[in-house]
């Protein structure tokens, strides 16, 4: 199932405010398992709180698509 908007707004709403993250340095890296369209780890590379942003997906046509 797709993530919904809502759902990754309310997701990486919760991330910026974990110690973690916030005190990271930017030494932390994103996977994302059964990205998909890559949604939600093109997301995370865009919101900048990640050294590294990567996604993983085995069914080849979920992300045809993309190539």
């Amino acid at each position: 199932m797709p993530t919904a908007s809502k759902g990754l707004n309310t997701m990486f709403k919760e991330l910026r405010n974990q110690p973690i993250v916030k005190d990271s340095k930017r030494n932390l890296t994103f996977f994302d398992l059964g990205s998909g369209d890559g949604r939600v780890v093109f997301r995370a590379a865009r919101e900048g709180m990640f050294h590294k942003s990567i996604g993983y997906e085995i069914n080849p046509g979920t992300c045809m698509n993309l190539m």
